[in-house]
């Protein structure tokens, strides 16, 4: 319905857009006719042209609209059968033909008054240069030559004949320069007219050609569908025929295979039953070793569960034990007040019998740290405070002793020499003099290494002090390597536990 109200609304636009090219057309004529009579005419002309004009365009924009409506009409199964899609295209072929016409000829009018109109402007323009030269002679004649109750003298007719001898002269050279120019003006106009002409022949024969394509478009798709549509009743009438009788053939074709068929299956239904039975004993026989082998796969499974949780809870205990030995909650007593004693019963109660590596590494932890107990690592660090201020006094002292007066010097030394920061370690491809390292570089480097929770490196360090400084960290230096070999045998049962944890999953 869509389309169809487009087509209407194009041709009605295009038939409305008619009337102003007609009446154009009839204005540019009567203005050639009349020459200049009126101003107003010119005017009513130029506006009935615009206006015709401006309606073209629309209407040309709605054939543009109508002619996409139109192919996709066709180009559609359903609306191709439509007789009015036909009908419409044909109708609006003739009324853009006229539309076409109408404006060619309108063009070819313009064309024709516009010659007309140059022509009137040079009569005018002889007209008014005659009257001023009379007016020159003598004013009181007026442009007709003729003054109401004036006669001519003799003098002045002789003045006026020399004057018109004079003039006829000029106007006759005037008159064959004229006649040049006008030949070339007017073989101008006519290469002008015949290029005119041939460009409004070109129009209407592109005009032409177009109405006759879109009649001869038309009647193509008129034939076309009448010839789809008579193949298409016979192709279903030829269908319905072959259908019955292919149905027919089927059904006897399908009678006999229907016989064979259940013979066949009767014979192959005995054979399958007798195979069905031979494979449910056997698949009875695979589920039963497979229940077996599930039953097995349960208990090592619950097996290595046990072995897990037992592997769980020594993993527990260890983490237990590092975490006091690393644990800085006893830090607000004094460091001797610090010491715990090792508990090591959550470990062997979480030790299987059959664990000789974990009960080894056990053994391997000093017996001083399970009877007299353990420094944790924050006692150790602040013990080492006091150890340094006196490692720091004593440091004149060698392993010979010394007087009260060296004493006195040494610390003096202390008091005089400034404790530096930590020292950072050096690089790793950095070679270390250790000959060259003193007391309080020592001490130092050791402090650096705690403070970095590094016991092992600082005690490497300390273990450089010589002298009466390793006389005042010896016993600091038991209580740390006490407390390395404890953290290094829990480290180990760590690993042990999560090795045993991994191997059981």
């Amino acid at each position: 319905m869509h389309r169809i109200s487009l087509l209407l609304r194009s041709k009605s636009m295009l038939i409305w857009s008619l009337n102003p090219w007609r009446r154009s057309m009839s204005l540019v004529k009567h203005k050639k006719m009349s020459g200049s009579r009126s101003l107003l005419a010119t005017q009513d002309k130029n506006e009935a042209v615009h206006v015709a004009e401006s309606r073209a365009h629309e209407a040309r924009l709605a054939v543009a609209q109508l002619k996409e409506a139109v192919a996709h009409g066709l180009k559609n199964d359903q609306s191709i059968q439509t007789p009015d899609l036909i009908t419409f295209d044909e109708s609006v072929a003739r009324a853009l033909y006229s539309l076409e016409t109408a404006k060619a000829r309108v063009d070819a009018a313009q064309s024709e008054a516009k010659v007309m109109d140059e022509y009137r402007e040079l009569v005018d323009t002889a007209r008014h240069n005659l009257q001023m030269e009379l007016s020159a002679i003598r004013p009181d004649l007026s442009p007709n030559l003729k003054t109401e109750g004036t006669k001519l003298g003799e003098e002045e007719v002789n003045i006026l004949m020399a004057h018109a001898y004079w003039k006829i002269i000029t106007l006759q050279k005037e008159l064959a320069k004229q006649q040049s120019r006008e030949q070339q003006r007017l073989k101008g106009a006519l290469d002008m007219q015949r290029k005119e002409d041939f460009s409004i022949l070109e129009s209407r024969l592109r005009v032409e050609l177009e109405r006759q394509y879109y009649e001869l478009k038309a009647k193509y798709n008129q034939d076309i569908s009448f010839h789809e549509k008579t193949l298409s009743d016979q192709f279903t009438q030829q269908l319905k025929l072959q259908a019955a009788a292919y149905t027919d053939h089927l059904n006897d074709s399908l009678k006999t295979q229907y016989l064979e068929l259940k013979r066949t299956f009767e014979a192959e239904r005995e054979l399958d039953i007798a195979k069905l039975s031979a494979l449910h004993h056997e698949d009875l026989a695979k589920l039963h070793g497979m229940g077996k082998g599930i039953q097995d796969a349960i208990h090592d499974r619950a097996e290595k569960d046990r072995i897990s949780r037992q592997v769980r809870e020594l993993w527990i205990a260890a983490q237990s034990m590092m975490d006091s030995l690393r644990s800085n909650a006893t830090v607000h007593l004094p460091w001797n007040e610090q010491r715990r004693p090792l508990n090591l019963n959550g470990l062997n109660q979480a030790l299987n019998n059959n664990d000789e590596f974990a009960r080894a590494v056990l053994e391997s932890i000093p017996q001083s740290a399970v009877s007299q107990g353990i420094l944790p690592q924050g006692a150790l660090k602040e013990r080492f405070q006091n150890v340094e201020r006196v490692c720091r006094r004593v440091a004149l002292i060698d392993e010979n002793g010394g007087s009260v007066l060296r004493y006195a010097l040494s610390y003096l030394q202390s008091m005089m020499v400034v404790k530096v920061d930590a020292r950072p370690p050096p690089k790793q491809d950095e070679e270390i003099n250790l000959a060259e390292l003193n007391t309080f570089d020592i001490l130092a480097r050791a402090r650096y290494h705690l403070e970095k929770d590094d016991l092992e490196q600082a005690l490497r360090y300390m273990n450089l002090l010589k002298g009466e400084p390793q006389n005042v960290a010896t016993d600091w230096l038991q209580e740390l390597r006490i407390h390395l070999e404890t953290v290094q045998a829990v480290n180990a049962i760590i690993s042990y536990a999560a090795v045993q944890a991994i191997e059981s999953m």
